[in-house]
This record gives C-alpha cells, structure tokens and sequence, in this order.
C-alpha cells in the first residue's frame, strides 16, 4: 500500500554582524530581528505487510523564505556639534501590546519601530527632534509613552542581547535638531 502526506518544516533564520554607523561604539544591538521560514515537503510511503518499507519525497515547496537577524555592531564615536545637553533617565523598550498598545509596531508620530526611536515626553523634547543618546546611538524622538515624562527617555530595542553592553539609568542625550 501506498500513503501520500505532507509535512512543514522550520528553516532556521541565520545571525549576521553588521558594523553600524547608528550604534554607539562597542554596543550590539538586534537591528533586524530573524523570522523562521516554513518548507512543506510532499512524502510517499510505500508500506508492505504493514512495515514501511521507503519513504520518498515527491515535491517540496518553500512557503516562507526566513529572514536573517542582523546584529548591528556600533562603531559611531560622538563629536558633536550639538544644540543642547539633557541628563536623562534612560530605559528600553521593545514591540509589545504590554509595553505600547494596541498597534505596538507603529509609533505615536506614525513610524515603523525600529533601533534607533526614543519615546519622549513632547514638552522636553518635541517629537521629530534628531537625538545622540550617550551609550545608545543616533536617534530620533518618534514615540511618546504614559510613563516617559520630563527627564526620562524610553529607548526602543528589539530585544536585550546578554551581552550587548546596553545599561540603563542616568545618561547625557544630545539635541542635534530637526
């Protein structure tokens, strides 16, 4: 007897490091999350006296190509010039309807999230503001949040690496313009 199934299959995203110009120097930093992609493979069994016998493969299809994660590895060193120097009280955050809301993806100025966004509070630092974050990197304030009110900043990140060197707390943000 003969039985035709198909099955999916995980194809593992590959890590890739990058130098980034965006990224202070010595931080590392998730600036493209990986996505699993999906294969589905079509199989024929040929099975005799009740005992498979062969198993052969009659198509496969690739359903999703996965994507690789990219790691930025900072190399960007900041000289200035600046406007104005803020001691801020920094944190992090990542795209999650716990830490956001209800479209965690999209910023409150409309932006796609991504490395390099800060959450602010509009009456400090009004949005649209270029920013360099002293242990971060060049930013833009693009978000705005509950809990960020005056000298505080949320930084966003896809996800803390163990060792990426980020450390929140008090920092120098730097205020480079529109």
């Amino acid at each position: 007897r003969y039985h035709e199934y198909e099955k999916d299959f995980v194809i593992p995203y590959a890590v890739m490091m990058e130098e980034n110009p965006t990224v202070e120097k010595g931080l590392k930093a998730v600036w493209q999350p990986g996505e699993n992609g999906k294969l589905r493979k079509r199989f024929k069994d040929k099975v005799v006296d009740g005992e498979l016998v062969q198993t052969q493969v009659l198509w496969e299809k690739t359903l999703k190509t996965p994507v690789n994660e990219i790691i930025a590895l900072g190399t960007a060193v900041f000289s200035g010039p600046y406007l104005k120097k803020i001691r801020m009280c920094a944190s992090s955050y990542n795209p999650t309807v716990a830490q956001c809301d209800s479209d965690p993806f999209t910023t409150a100025t409309g932006r796609r999230v991504r490395f390099g966004i800060a959450a602010v509070d509009p009456k400090i630092i009004p949005l649209h503001t270029k920013l360099y974050v002293a242990g971060y990197g060049y930013a833009i304030a693009a978000d705005t949040c509950g809990s960020v009110k005056n000298n505080k900043i949320d930084l966003f990140c896809w996800r803390r690496l163990a060792d990426s060197g980020w450390r929140r707390g008090y920092i120098d943000v730097y205020i480079l313009g529109k």
